[in-house]
Protein backbone atom coordinates (compact mmCIF):
# COMPACT_ATOMS: atom_id res chain seq x y z
CA UNK A 1 0.00 0.00 0.00
CA UNK A 2 1.16 3.41 -0.60
CA UNK A 3 0.92 4.59 3.04
CA UNK A 4 3.04 1.35 4.44
CA UNK A 5 6.02 3.62 4.81
CA UNK A 6 4.39 6.69 5.57
CA UNK A 7 5.94 6.70 9.11
CA UNK A 8 9.11 5.24 7.85
CA UNK A 9 9.60 8.43 5.82
CA UNK A 10 8.48 10.55 8.42
CA UNK A 11 10.83 9.14 11.13
CA UNK A 12 13.70 9.78 8.32
CA UNK A 13 13.30 13.54 7.83
CA UNK A 14 13.24 13.75 11.59
CA UNK A 15 16.11 11.85 12.85
CA UNK A 16 17.51 9.89 9.53
CA UNK A 17 20.89 8.52 10.25
CA UNK A 18 24.07 9.79 8.89
CA UNK A 19 22.81 13.61 9.56
CA UNK A 20 20.06 12.95 6.94
CA UNK A 21 17.55 14.24 9.23
CA UNK A 22 16.95 17.40 11.08
CA UNK A 23 17.18 16.59 14.38
CA UNK A 24 19.55 13.18 14.04
CA UNK A 25 20.43 12.92 17.67
CA UNK A 26 16.63 12.62 18.42
CA UNK A 27 15.16 9.65 20.15
CA UNK A 28 12.34 8.50 18.22
CA UNK A 29 9.15 6.91 19.60
CA UNK A 30 6.74 5.17 17.20
CA UNK A 31 2.96 4.92 17.94
CA UNK A 32 1.03 3.69 14.99
CA UNK A 33 -2.62 5.11 14.95
CA UNK A 34 -3.41 4.49 11.20
CA UNK A 35 -3.41 1.35 9.47
CA UNK A 36 -1.84 0.40 6.03
CA UNK A 37 -4.16 2.39 3.90
CA UNK A 38 -3.92 5.53 5.61
CA UNK A 39 -6.98 5.22 7.37
CA UNK A 40 -7.54 5.76 11.25
CA UNK A 41 -9.95 6.94 13.61
CA UNK A 42 -10.15 10.25 16.32
CA UNK A 43 -10.05 7.67 19.83
CA UNK A 44 -6.65 5.88 18.12
CA UNK A 45 -5.03 9.31 17.70
CA UNK A 46 -6.07 10.52 20.95
CA UNK A 47 -4.99 6.65 22.70
CA UNK A 48 -1.49 7.22 20.77
CA UNK A 49 -1.61 10.62 22.22
CA UNK A 50 -2.08 9.74 25.64
CA UNK A 51 0.67 6.72 25.14
CA UNK A 52 3.73 8.64 24.11
CA UNK A 53 3.38 11.52 26.67
CA UNK A 54 2.92 8.30 28.88
CA UNK A 55 6.15 7.10 27.50
CA UNK A 56 7.60 10.61 28.29
CA UNK A 57 7.76 12.06 24.76
CA UNK A 58 8.78 15.85 24.41
CA UNK A 59 7.16 16.47 21.16
CA UNK A 60 4.32 14.65 19.05
CA UNK A 61 4.78 14.70 15.66
CA UNK A 62 1.64 14.33 13.50
CA UNK A 63 1.35 14.02 9.47
CA UNK A 64 -2.52 13.17 9.51
CA UNK A 65 -5.55 15.13 9.67
CA UNK A 66 -9.28 15.07 9.61
CA UNK A 67 -11.61 18.00 9.13
CA UNK A 68 -13.98 16.07 11.97
CA UNK A 69 -14.29 17.54 15.42
CA UNK A 70 -13.35 15.04 17.97
CA UNK A 71 -14.15 16.00 22.06
CA UNK A 72 -11.93 12.64 22.60
CA UNK A 73 -9.20 14.05 20.59
CA UNK A 74 -9.71 17.41 22.12
CA UNK A 75 -9.01 16.23 25.43
CA UNK A 76 -5.91 14.18 24.60
CA UNK A 77 -4.38 17.22 23.32
CA UNK A 78 -5.70 19.20 26.51
CA UNK A 79 -3.77 16.50 28.52
CA UNK A 80 -0.54 16.79 26.68
CA UNK A 81 -0.52 20.27 26.61
CA UNK A 82 -0.95 19.94 30.78
CA UNK A 83 1.99 18.03 30.34
CA UNK A 84 4.08 20.65 28.60
CA UNK A 85 4.31 18.41 25.53
CA UNK A 86 4.49 19.88 22.25
CA UNK A 87 2.18 19.19 19.07
CA UNK A 88 2.67 19.60 15.53
CA UNK A 89 0.42 18.81 12.78
CA UNK A 90 -0.10 18.69 9.52
CA UNK A 91 -2.28 21.33 7.59
CA UNK A 92 -4.00 18.93 4.87
CA UNK A 93 -3.84 18.73 1.62
CA UNK A 94 -6.64 19.88 0.43
CA UNK A 95 -5.93 23.38 -1.03
CA UNK A 96 -8.67 24.73 1.19
CA UNK A 97 -9.29 27.50 3.42
CA UNK A 98 -9.65 25.79 5.97
CA UNK A 99 -7.08 23.25 8.03
CA UNK A 100 -7.58 19.92 9.70
CA UNK A 101 -7.92 18.53 12.81
CA UNK A 102 -5.80 17.63 15.16
CA UNK A 103 -4.00 20.62 13.39
CA UNK A 104 -6.74 23.36 13.74
CA UNK A 105 -6.92 22.96 17.82
CA UNK A 106 -5.41 25.67 19.96
CA UNK A 107 -1.72 25.70 20.87
CA UNK A 108 -1.15 22.81 18.31
CA UNK A 109 1.27 23.73 15.61
CA UNK A 110 -0.52 24.17 12.11
CA UNK A 111 2.12 23.55 8.98
CA UNK A 112 1.87 24.43 5.66
CA UNK A 113 3.81 22.88 2.75
CA UNK A 114 6.09 25.26 0.62
CA UNK A 115 7.28 25.19 -2.49
CA UNK A 116 11.32 25.57 -3.98
CA UNK A 117 9.93 29.32 -4.28
CA UNK A 118 9.18 29.19 -0.59
CA UNK A 119 5.51 30.04 -1.62
CA UNK A 120 2.56 27.82 -0.32
CA UNK A 121 2.47 24.78 -2.04
CA UNK A 122 -0.98 24.29 -4.36
CA UNK A 123 -2.30 21.42 -2.24
CA UNK A 124 -1.67 22.63 1.26
CA UNK A 125 -4.58 24.27 2.93
CA UNK A 126 -4.47 27.37 4.33
CA UNK A 127 -6.12 29.81 7.27
CA UNK A 128 -5.46 31.78 10.02
CA UNK A 129 -4.70 28.28 12.01
CA UNK A 130 -1.83 27.51 9.96
CA UNK A 131 1.63 28.64 12.17
CA UNK A 132 4.37 27.70 9.88
CA UNK A 133 5.36 26.30 6.78
CA UNK A 134 8.21 24.02 5.31
CA UNK A 135 9.48 22.62 2.56
CA UNK A 136 6.81 19.92 1.28
CA UNK A 137 7.50 19.06 -2.52
CA UNK A 138 9.30 16.51 -3.97
CA UNK A 139 11.06 15.62 -0.44
CA UNK A 140 13.70 12.55 0.19
CA UNK A 141 12.91 10.34 2.80
CA UNK A 142 13.56 6.40 3.57
CA UNK A 143 11.01 4.24 2.18
CA UNK A 144 10.15 0.36 3.22
CA UNK A 145 12.98 -2.09 3.47
CA UNK A 146 16.30 0.17 2.34
CA UNK A 147 14.39 1.98 -0.47
CA UNK A 148 13.76 5.85 -0.88
CA UNK A 149 10.97 8.01 -2.50
CA UNK A 150 9.98 11.64 -3.22
CA UNK A 151 6.83 12.61 -2.02
CA UNK A 152 4.85 15.86 -1.12
CA UNK A 153 2.37 17.13 1.20
CA UNK A 154 2.04 18.77 4.76
CA UNK A 155 2.82 15.40 6.27
CA UNK A 156 6.14 16.04 4.41
CA UNK A 157 6.70 19.45 5.93
CA UNK A 158 5.30 18.86 9.56
CA UNK A 159 8.35 16.41 10.76
CA UNK A 160 11.07 19.21 9.43
CA UNK A 161 9.16 21.81 11.98
CA UNK A 162 8.97 19.02 15.19
CA UNK A 163 12.89 18.23 14.55
CA UNK A 164 13.60 22.00 14.32
CA UNK A 165 11.64 22.34 17.77
CA UNK A 166 13.61 19.13 18.84
CA UNK A 167 17.15 20.68 17.75
CA UNK A 168 16.55 24.09 19.44
CA UNK A 169 15.90 22.33 22.43
CA UNK A 170 18.83 20.31 22.56
CA UNK A 171 21.07 23.81 21.64
CA UNK A 172 19.91 25.17 25.53
CA UNK A 173 18.60 22.57 27.96
CA UNK A 174 17.67 25.44 29.85
CA UNK A 175 14.48 26.61 27.19
CA UNK A 176 11.12 25.01 28.17
CA UNK A 177 9.77 23.19 25.25
CA UNK A 178 7.09 26.46 24.22
CA UNK A 179 10.19 28.51 24.93
CA UNK A 180 11.79 26.46 22.47
CA UNK A 181 8.51 26.61 20.07
CA UNK A 182 8.52 30.60 20.20
CA UNK A 183 11.90 30.76 19.06
CA UNK A 184 11.45 28.73 15.83
CA UNK A 185 7.86 30.70 15.31
CA UNK A 186 10.20 34.01 15.59
CA UNK A 187 12.97 33.44 13.48
CA UNK A 188 10.75 31.93 10.46
CA UNK A 189 11.31 33.67 7.37
CA UNK A 190 8.80 35.62 5.72
CA UNK A 191 7.60 33.76 2.29
CA UNK A 192 4.26 35.34 1.33
CA UNK A 193 2.72 38.61 3.01
CA UNK A 194 4.75 40.63 5.33
CA UNK A 195 4.24 38.93 8.93
CA UNK A 196 1.81 36.36 10.06
CA UNK A 197 -0.63 34.97 6.78
CA UNK A 198 -2.92 32.38 6.18
CA UNK A 199 -0.79 31.20 3.85
CA UNK A 200 2.65 30.53 5.82
CA UNK A 201 1.93 31.61 9.22
CA UNK A 202 4.35 32.92 10.62
CA UNK A 203 6.89 31.99 7.38
CA UNK A 204 9.19 29.42 6.29
CA UNK A 205 11.05 27.22 8.50
CA UNK A 206 14.45 28.67 8.87
CA UNK A 207 17.31 26.50 10.38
Amino acid sequence: SEYNGHGTAIASLIAGGNHAGIAPNADLLSIQVMDSTGTGDSFTLATGIIEAVVQGASIISMSLGSYGYSATLENAIAYAQANNVILVASAGNDGMGEITYPARFDGVIGVAAIDTESQRAEFSNFSEDVDIAAPGVGIYAAWGEEKWTSFSGTSAATPFVAGGIAVTLSLDPKLTPQEAVDIVLTYADDASAPGIDVNVGHGALNM
